[in-house]
């Protein structure tokens, strides 16, 4: 079905159309015909029609209240459809803004744990930093201690190499005292032999 701009012309048409066919020219049935539209505007415009045509029918009543007692009837069933359709818009708008409301606190809830999950990356950020500092106050102290080893150890090096030197001066020393001590020995032992030579022959008797 081809869709129908819903203005008073077409409203009015198609509202003629269903009264021609026997048929009740509901808000919806209007709407159907038409092919889509607004129902406010479909509404107002039928209000409009069924206006005018209950001046038409007043005029007449005077003569035919039977139709008097029809319009009456219709214009219930109008109050009464177009009572309806507000209360399914009504309806409608109900149910839209619980549906905002569902998603507003899922966005809610998601902005919460998304503000969650941003403090605990921070912390753990805050964390990670305080160790990496430590480690490099540990690393920095670890340096000293391995400079201060490093000082040490060339220190005790020195004096390592300082006692060599001078145990050599004194190897040195000690071997020149044993050699003056082994030629001292010597010569008071060739001392003593002269010694006991001279005792000797001042002990032998006088060759006449």
């Amino acid at each position: 079905m081809t869709k129908t701009f819903a203005s008073r012309a077409n409203v009015e048409k198609a509202y003629r159309e269903l009264i021609e066919a026997g048929l009740t020219p509901s808000i919806r049935g209007i709407r159907d015909k038409l092919g889509g539209g607004s129902l406010s505007t479909i509404t107002k415009h039928v209000g409009a029609i069924e206006l005018e045509a209950r001046e038409v029918e007043l005029a007449k009543l005077m003569i035919f209240p039977a139709t008097l007692k029809a319009l009456s009837n219709n214009v219930d069933k109008v109050k009464k459809e177009t009572a309806d359709i507000y209360e399914d818009a009504i309806a409608e708008q109900q149910a839209r803004n619980r549906h905002l409301e569902t998603l507003i606190n899922e966005l809610e809830s998601q902005l919460n744990a998304s503000e969650s999950a941003q403090a605990k990356l921070e912390k753990a950020r805050v964390e990670l930093e305080a160790k990496h500092e430590a480690n490099r106050d540990r690393h920095k102290a670890n340096e000293k201690h391995l400079e201060q080893v490093q000082l040490e150890l060339a220190r005790q090096t020195v004096a390592r190499e300082h006692a060599e030197t001078a145990m050599k001066d004194l190897t040195a020393k000690l071997t020149k005292v044993e050699g003056a001590l082994a030629e001292s020995q010597a010569q008071n032992h060739a001392l003593e032999l002269e010694n006991v030579r001279l005792q000797t022959r001042l002990k032998a008797p006088a060759i006449a």
